[in-house]
């Protein structure tokens, strides 16, 4: 740090005695310039303070003030003697200011990457905010250590071309690799040219790598085990990923083939999935050491299993470089345990990002990697992306919030927790939704307070038998109104038969989950000296505290009333027979009719906004208040 500090010292100290030959004349306004000048410096000793620790960030420093320092004669203006004094003074302003703009901006993209400290990045962040341009952006500094290697569509390797890379080296590669190809294609938007500049960049980068190995070969004496060169390292690197695979050098021709099965034939031939890993392999070989190097779409063309493998052989073989990745792909996000989650919030046109690190968020990181491209309201809902749960309630919320489903119902209260309490997701708003599993009030009240709400009835089936959505939807295949009256009445007929069949069933359903209910929420205290004994003894005071009996002859005598007056409504509330009604009583209705329902919730709005207003009206309400 103290080496990166006295240089900014020498160039802020040149700067000034560059500037002090035009003090003389009043009429160049140096006092801006002398201020902005001063404030650029200070900022660069704050990063560099950030950088003890950071070797990348340290040289982008270093390199930085290195350019700055070699272009400092563009500050200097010699008066010709046809210019006018206006025209010197001009002259001299726009040499100052452009140099200038130039530092506060190499500073400026610097500044963005302090925040990437000890881990490699995943960048993740919704569409629209600048994933790729970020990268861009920042690859377009000055220091030569930015590196940008765009998401790949397409791979061949142009052997005809080799001849032109015969006296190519590795800083020609470092050129192609500051080159922002993504970014030009989207302005000349020419597919064609842009495939035609992979296929060159692949023939260049394999005959710099044989250029590389024969003149390291011609000039070696040593035993061949010692010889190292980045194409000895790219054959152990490869052999890990495909130990079946050889990759044989032709010195002549200066490219690579392959050989398998005793045959050999040309890198073209591998699948797009093998060649994708050689050119990643061969992009990170040539990368200058100790660079930041994003990659877009790191997992194009390959299996996740490859992709792993890849990436963990690669940061292990570059452990002096950064790896950040701009991804999309949840199972790669996830791939990724030791990597820092990076999520670009927002972005403000032309080049001002919000940055946010996804850190101790108590939230898996898959899901992490989605929520941070959300931008309404989140609904976290048991069950899988196929469950009921999640059908019922993407149709019936799908313009006003995103529903997550995340399994189990502990997921779900513990996810809505930890989104609800952690900063970095303070401008939005998590709610939860269970299944009531014949919950006491008291319990859903308390849940309902940290905005995760409970079902009206025990399972989300139940949902479908509401006796309206049922009279909606025979009317809606044209049936005549006493078919429609007979079918529903004999559906809740054979309903009522089964709770009275399933009346022990039931009761010990409640049963269990009261003690789950208590057993989940307890803690045992332990104290000095308190033996194991003890604390089980303690739980099972617990047990027989809670009245477990009288609360199951309670709950026993509001099941028979219900049955008793045929009371339907109370009937949805306390039925746990999810299976038995929906997959065999439910017949009566329709066939399918889970299936069928299902359909109707997704494209009929009577259903959902029937269902938003009678039994959600109260989780509605709170998710359109969270976003005024």
């Amino acid at each position: 740090m103290k080496k990166i500090q006295e240089k900014i010292n020498e160039l802020e100290k040149n700067i000034e005695q560059t500037l002090g030959f035009y003090s003389s004349n009043r009429d160049i306004k140096l006092d801006k310039f002398i201020n902005d000048f001063k404030s650029a410096f200070n900022k660069l000793s704050v990063l560099a303070d950030l950088s003890e620790d950071n070797s990348q960030l340290d040289t982008s420093i270093e390199t930085t003030l290195g350019i700055f320092d070699n272009q400092k004669y563009k500050l200097t203006v010699s008066k010709d003697i046809t210019m006018s004094s206006e025209e010197y003074i001009q002259s001299v302003e726009s040499r100052i200011n452009n140099y200038l703009i130039q530092l506060q901006s190499d500073i400026e993209r610097l500044e963005y990457l302090k925040i990437i400290q000890d881990s490699n990045v995943v960048i993740v962040g919704g569409n629209g905010v600048g994933k790729s341009s970020f990268a861009s952006y920042l690859k377009d500094a000055l220091t030569d250590n930015i590196i940008m290697i765009p998401a790949q569509k397409y791979l061949y390797t142009d052997f005809n071309e080799a001849y032109n890379f015969y006296t190519a080296g590795q800083s020609d590669i470092n050129i192609i690799q500051k080159e922002d190809m993504a970014r030009n294609a989207k302005i000349s938007n020419d597919l064609n040219d842009y495939n035609r500049k992979n296929t060159k960049i692949f023939a260049e980068l394999i005959t710099v790598l044989v250029n590389e190995h024969v003149l390291i070969t011609n000039a070696y004496f040593g035993p061949e085990k010692d010889l190292t060169t980045q194409l000895t390292t790219l054959k152990n690197v490869w052999s890990i990923m495909f130990p079946n695979i050889e990759l044989i050098e032709d010195p002549i021709k200066r490219v690579l083939n392959v050989k398998k099965d005793n045959d050999i034939y040309s890198v073209n031939s591998l699948s797009d999935g093998e060649k994708a890993v050689l050119y990643y392999m061969l992009q990170i070989l040539f990368v200058p050491k100790e660079s930041f190097v994003f990659i877009d779409e790191p997992e194009t063309y390959l299996n996740s299993t490859i992709s792993d493998r890849l990436w963990d052989t690669l940061e292990a073989e570059r452990q002096d470089v950064k790896f950040i990745y701009i991804s999309h792909n949840v199972s790669f996000i996830s791939s990724r345990k030791n990597t820092d989650i990076l999520w670009i919030k927002n972005f403000s046109y032309p080049n001002t990002w919000e940055l946010k690190e996804l850190t101790d968020t108590e939230l898996p990181r898959e899901l992490i990697s989605e929520l941070a491209g959300t931008q309404k309201p989140v609904i976290f809902v048991e069950g899988t992306i196929s469950s009921l749960d999640y059908t019922v309630f993407t149709s019936m919320f799908k313009e006003s919030a995103i529903v997550f489903p995340v399994e189990g119902h502990l997921n779900v209260i513990n996810y809505t927790r930890a989104y609800n309490k952690n900063k970095v997701f303070n401008s939005g708003k998590a709610f939860g939704i269970i299944d009531n599993d014949l919950r006491a009030q008291d319990e859903i009240n308390n849940f309902e307070k940290e905005g995760i709400y409970t079902l009206p009835f025990n399972e989300i089936e139940m949902l479908y038998f509401d006796e309206t959505l049922m009279k909606q939807y025979l009317e809606d295949l044209f049936y005549p109104e006493e078919e429609v009256k007979c079918r529903i009445d004999k559906f809740k007929r054979s309903f009522f038969d089964a709770i009275t069949l399933r009346k022990q069933y039931i009761k010990e359903s409640k049963a269990k989950k009261i003690l789950d209910t208590y057993l989940s929420n307890q803690r045992v205290e332990i104290s000095k000296g308190k033996t194991s004994d003890q604390m089980v003894e303690q739980i099972i005071d617990g047990i027989h505290n809670l009245s477990l009996s009288s609360k199951i002859e309670d709950f026993s005598s509001d099941l028979d009333q219900v049955i008793e007056s045929e009371d339907y409504s109370k009937l949805l509330v306390l039925s746990p027979l999810k299976k038995e009604i929906s997959k065999g009583k439910a017949v009566i209705l329709d066939s399918d009719y889970i299936d069928k329902m299902s359909n109707k919730f997704k494209r009929n709005p009577f259903y959902t906004n029937y269902l938003k207003e009678k039994y959600f009206s109260k989780l509605n309400k709170s998710i359109l208040e969270s976003v005024k």
